[in-house]
């Protein structure tokens, strides 16, 4: 399987610790699969670092299943002709701390059929399934195990 985390920058928040703790997992229990992160910015130290970075602007022909965590991301990764899959995962509803942004930017990521949703919570889950699509699963403290069992039934 090919994967790769698109992560635009990776420092020493909760938030990131957990996504590199969780991609140094995938490649412990997938060796023989391809993961990487897609990354512009990595202000880390890890000495434990099991995975190739690769620059984010490479990421647009990248074949594989590719995962975001954030709306940023999202938006900039919806584009792209090439990954097989896109996943996004939500742990916080962007939508409602800014009532700026159009209804049609947020329809454009949560209600496409090229990004399937995460949810963190079963109370995300259903208000993205009110509001825009229903996501594939709900995973509370996102792990190796549990995601690479939703990515393998997409």
């Amino acid at each position: 399987m090919d994967l790769a985390f698109y992560l635009i920058r990776a420092d020493h928040s909760e938030k990131c610790n957990n996504i590199i703790t969780v991609l140094n997992d995938m490649v412990d229990q997938n060796p023989y699969d391809n993961i990487i992160l897609f990354n512009s910015q990595y202000d880390r130290t890890d000495n434990n670092k099991k995975f190739p970075i690769i620059h984010i602007n490479q990421a647009k022909y990248f074949r594989g299943t590719l995962i975001c965590f954030d709306i940023k991301s999202a938006m900039i990764t919806k584009t792209f002709p090439s990954p097989k899959n896109q996943i996004l995962y939500i742990d916080d509803l962007s939508w409602t701390n800014d009532h700026s942004i159009p209804v049609m930017f947020w329809k454009s990521i949560y209600d496409n059929n090229n990004i399937h949703l995460i949810a963190k919570d079963e109370s995300i889950a259903d208000l993205l399934d009110i509001c825009w699509s229903r996501p594939i699963a709900t995973i509370d403290n996102i792990n190796a195990k549990e995601l690479h069992s939703v990515i393998t039934k997409i």
